[in-house]
């Protein structure tokens, strides 16, 4: 009697195998699909992520930013490829890209100032207006640039001190950069005594000016 019982669920598993067969192989099908799709967007965004670091490390640009955008572009890439996946997996991915542009939605009214400050970083290392090293007056501070992040760049100042900027505040103001180019003019203001011999007084500051191999003897 026990065998027989046996009998039948075997009988009616294998009935129930060839009847959901199609189904069978076309999940097991898909999922392979969706696998394959995943450890491929994986690989790939890999591969994008690491040439992206590399365009933008061999244009000098700070190893923060070209992490932060590599890195971005990297989980992007990932992401769509989940979604990609479960698409294939017969996933309903409407309600899901909704989900998450409504999510990315509230993220950005949250994070407004921070998403000014990255805008404005983005364009800082596409426009390059400053560089590391360069010397700076944004307005308010003056100073050497110390590293421009992709929220805020930071200034030395001549007396040590450290200064940092949002990037939204330089974008929107005027950057006067010193250090692009090789010749700038200067202005001094030479202060003598009232009585002093003022034609004495040019002489030797000429001569000083033509004995310094650091003036331009032409304009």
């Amino acid at each position: 009697m026990e065998e027989l019982h046996v009998v039948n669920k075997i009988n009616h598993a294998s009935s129930w195998l060839t009847t959901k067969q199609p189904t069978l192989l076309s999940y097991i099908i898909n999922l392979s699909s969706a696998t394959i799709i995943v450890a491929m967007g994986f690989f790939i965004g890999q591969i994008i992520a690491s040439g992206i670091q590399k365009i933008l490390l061999a244009r000098k640009i700070d190893n923060t930013i070209s992490g932060f955008v590599s890195t971005l572009v990297r989980y992007i890439i990932i992401m769509f490829t989940f979604i990609a996946a479960l698409g294939r997996m017969g996933v309903q991915t409407n309600s899901i890209i909704a989900i998450l542009g409504a999510a990315g939605m509230a993220i950005g009214l949250a994070l407004q100032g921070s998403l000014s400050n990255f805008a404005a970083g983005v364009l800082l290392v596409i426009l390059r207006p400053l560089k590391t090293g360069e010397y700076v007056n944004l307005g308010n501070a003056a100073g050497t640039v110390q590293h421009v992040h992709i929220f805020h760049t930071m200034l030395k100042t001549f007396d040590g001190k450290i200064i940092v900027i949002p990037n939204g505040k330089i974008i929107a103001g005027n950057i006067v950069n010193y250090s692009r180019e090789p010749m700038r003019r200067n202005q001094f203001t030479i202060s003598v005594a009232y009585d002093s011999d003022v034609d004495l007084v040019i002489s030797v500051l000429t001569s000083i000016l033509k004995n310094d191999e650091r003036i331009l003897k032409k304009t």
